[in-house]
């Protein structure tokens, strides 16, 4: 099979490579890596990053770390669990 190259099919790869390209499986593998434990610091070697400050959008989109964080700072007495605003405090902030 001989494969044709013409303007419709390399606007199509160009779809495909925008869609599923390798910054995309860079991003992907950086949050398994994340969700799995692996530290931030080695992370960012393994991308190839200069310093971690160009990891940080991983830690950022990264729920589980945030989630665990802040059970890590519940007080005793308080439930754990998200925050739900009440009523009147989305009235006021939707006034603003």
């Amino acid at each position: 099979m001989v494969a044709i190259s013409t303007p419709a099919c390399s606007s199509r790869m160009a779809n495909v490579c925008r869609l599923c390209g390798i910054p995309r499986k860079r991003h992907t593998a950086a949050m398994r890596l994340l969700d799995a434990g692996i530290d931030i610091a080695m992370i960012a070697i393994w991308l190839g990053h200069a310093g971690i400050e160009s990891s940080q959008p991983y830690l950022h989109a990264n729920m589980k770390v945030k989630e665990d964080a802040l059970n890590g700072t519940t007080p005793t007495k308080v439930e754990s669990g998200r925050y739900h605003a009440t009523y009147e405090l989305l009235t006021f902030l939707s006034g603003l």
